[in-house]
């Protein structure tokens, strides 16, 4: 049971990044990066 829950948590982790590392076709920017725009923004405030 264990080695399932981890194959489970490890699928989700790699379709998360997947997610969040995907370039939108509007603009060729991901979500990470819009993350790191705002959190550049914050930081020379």
């Amino acid at each position: 049971m264990g080695i399932l829950k981890y194959a489970i948590v490890g699928t989700i982790t790699v379709y998360g990044l997947q997610y969040l590392t995907k370039k939108r076709s509007l603009d060729g920017k991901s979500i990470i990066n819009d993350f790191g725009d705002h959190l550049n923004d914050l930081l020379i405030k």
